[in-house]
């Protein structure tokens, strides 16, 4: 009944939100229907071959069939491939409920009945075991702030990283509420003690839960709280704990998305964590600052008149309008600078081509751009200003980071094993197909490392020579995932033995733990750490093959504005709360770059029984009786975007400068 009541609140709320959006972006959604239009498989009951713009949408208000334009807006639906219209309809619609540690906790302790209110219709979740950090409706988004601050970040410490936190000197006496509330949780066991007229006793705020008890000055704060807002009940005592849990906690909340508006991002509609949000920030810095190619006007020339016919030929294939004169062709060369209108390129008789803007049309005078002939083939139904970025990214392909894609999977899976745990590392773009990426090792390769004539990581087995291993004893050279037999004093030491013992821990398998060893066989290192441990005495016995990457530092600029917004953070204590931001940024954005996508799973909720059954054969012979289920499955197919070599980078240039002693 509670559920029921709540969520009913948060849907009245949410009506009201739905509206102000919707006023408030009403001149921008009507000049996207009439630039776009809505097809009758988007406005329910219509045409499914039709077109509708604004005059059409005004038409249908008139007779009465939508009572406002908002009626009409909400009777919108938008499947998979949602069009501009239903990209800002689900940001606008989408009102977002938030909590603090609700993923792990409130979310799974609701859990049960929480889908029997809000229903499985068109839901979308986001898991990180056991955590839920994104449950999504058509209007409503509940979050938890907890996944956009750092780890075990408590409630206190994110309101005083962005209000500042209690300036209050008597804290019995203090009425700032930005601190949190006392309530005797474990005292209240029914409704009718929230009636209670008097103050619960000191022994009303212990918790045998967590064994815990709250001090005298606790207590005294809890007396003055009473007299000082004339409570005449517990209730008014809980009221006023939920006052001081929401009023500070929305505040904080709206502190820290200005920070993010600052890089042009929506905190809740661009990402559902920090590190997701943090990386948008740390590519555009990547992406802002790319250089252009050199528009150097070409050498003057007739564009070649016997190609006429060729496409004159085409669009009668095609039966398209042909209309394209050699005058025009001409003027339009000279126009460009003689240069191609795509990637900008000097263009000669030879290069040149007409190049139709609009493929639905023939070659006709206005749908005409003058390119290379390579890029005329390439573009094929890309749009200009597509194609002009996707020419522009080539063009800086030495200085950007590109995620490893299909035909790299080799290096993806090396890295992926090797990544124990700079941003100085670019693998070649994805464009270079014909350029061998694992390169296999030759004689001599360890020389070119040193000399620097070569850079990236090298695949090889590496040991320490025994007089260095006491050198290397406080903390030993390679880190390595490996197999571990935690039963085997010979293999984790009677110290970890006995303390697992004492914590009454059991695990029959052998375990996947990172350790420290003095040999590696067959790892990936890179080669400034490789160029360390060279310098120190370890020895290379085998080599197998080689990765290469360029050296540039793309995120340089990035690094640079996350110290300098740290240090004036230090001096100008104004800028504080922009200094700890940045903090965060900083530390969380090359993260991501690790993650695992093979973990990542997807959630739905069903009602049907039969649809229990044939996935989940086992769940009926398990006693299962709920008619809601929750299916969670792992996805089939991954688009993996994350550049993982980043991580395996920085991890290693950590272990360098842990080594040289910084």
């Amino acid at each position: 009944m509670l559920h029921t009541d709540m969520f009913k609140y948060i849907g009245d709320v949410s009506v009201k939100i739905q509206q102000y959006n919707v006023n408030k972006y009403k001149s921008f959604l009507q000049k996207i229907i009439n630039t776009h239009g809505l097809t009758g498989m988007e406005i329910p009951g219509d045409n499914l071959g039709k077109t509708y713009k604004m005059s059409g949408v005004e038409g249908w208000i008139e007779q009465g069939k939508y009572a406002s334009f908002f009626d009409f807006h909400s009777s919108l639906g938008f499947g998979k491939q949602r069009s501009d219209y239903g990209k800002l309809k689900q940001q606008l619609d989408q009102v977002p409920v938030f909590g603090f540690n609700s993923g792990r906790y409130d979310i799974n302790l609701i859990k049960k009945d929480l889908f029997d209110v809000i229903g499985t219709d068109n839901i979308k979740s986001v898991i990180r075991n056991p955590s839920y950090m994104c449950i999504a409706t058509s209007d409503m988004k509940m979050l938890d702030i907890s996944n956009y601050v750092p780890a075990g970040t408590s409630y206190d410490k994110y309101l005083t990283t962005y209000l500042g936190g209690c300036k209050c000197d008597d804290k019995i006496r203090c009425v700032c509420c930005l601190g949190k509330g006392l309530l005797p949780y474990e005292f209240i066991t029914a409704f009718n003690v929230l009636n209670q007229t008097t103050i619960p006793p000191k022994s009303a705020f212990d918790s045998k839960l967590r064994g815990t008890s709250i001090t005298k000055d606790d207590y005294e704060r809890v007396k003055f709280v009473w007299e000082y807002y004339e409570m005449k009940s517990i209730t008014d005592l809980l009221i006023c704990y939920n006052n001081l849990d929401v009023v500070p906690f929305i505040k904080a909340i709206k502190a820290q998305r200005e920070h993010f508006k600052r890089f042009d991002l929506g905190m809740f509609a661009d990402g559902v964590s920090l590190p997701g949000l943090s990386e948008k920030v740390m590519y555009q810095t990547c992406f802002n600052n790319l250089q252009y190619p050199d528009k150097k006007p070409a050498n003057a020339f007739q564009f070649p008149a016997k190609r006429m016919g060729g496409y004159k030929n085409q669009d009668a294939k095609a039966k398209r309008k042909f209309g394209m004169t050699l005058e025009h062709l001409n003027t339009l060369l000279q126009k460009q600078k003689y240069l191609c209108g795509l990637c900008y390129r000097q263009l000669t008789a030879d290069t040149a081509s007409a190049d139709r803007t609009n493929n639905k049309l023939g070659h006709i005078d206005g749908n005409i751009l003058i390119s290379c002939v390579k890029c005329n083939s390439a573009r094929k139904d890309m749009s200009l200003g597509g194609f002009r970025y996707k020419n522009l990214l080539e063009f800086n392909s030495e200085r950007l980071v590109y995620s490893i894609d299909r035909e790299e999977k080799d290096i993806y899976a090396k890295m992926k094993v090797n990544i124990a745990g700079g941003p100085s590392i670019i693998f070649n773009c994805y464009p270079k197909r014909n350029e061998t990426k694992i390169r296999g090792a030759y004689e001599g390769i360890i020389d070119d490392i040193n000399a620097d004539k070569i850079f990236g990581f090298l695949e090889c087995d590496i040991r320490t020579p025994d007089h260095l291993k006491d050198y290397f004893s406080e903390m030993t050279p390679i880190f390595k995932n490996v197999l571990i037999d935690c039963t085997d004093e010979s293999v984790i030491g009677k110290h970890m033995l006995d303390h697992k013992e004492a914590r009454k821990q059991s695990r029959a398998k052998p375990a996947r733990k990172l350790i420290g060893s003095y040999f590696g066989e067959k790892i990936l290192i890179y080669t400034p750490l490789l160029k360390w441990y060279l310098s120190h005495g370890m020895e290379i016995t085998k080599t197998y093959c080689f990765v290469k990457a360029s050296s540039h530092k793309a995120f340089a600029l990035f690094m640079k504005a996350v110290s300098k917004a740290r240090r004036e953070g230090d001096v100008d204590k104004s800028k504080a709360m922009i200094a700890e931001m940045m903090k965060l940024v900083g530390n969380s954005a090359f993260g991501r770059s690790g993650m695992d996508m093979s973990s990542i799973k997807r959630s739905s909720m069903s009602r049907a029984t039969k649809l229990v059954r044939t996935r989940l054969n086992t769940l009926l012979s398990m006693g299962w009786k709920s008619l809601m289920s929750e299916i969670t499955m792992k996805k089939r197919r991954l688009n993996n975007k994350t550049p993982i070599h980043l991580s395996i980078a920085i991890y290693q240039l950590a272990k360098l400068l842990s080594g040289d002693g910084h």
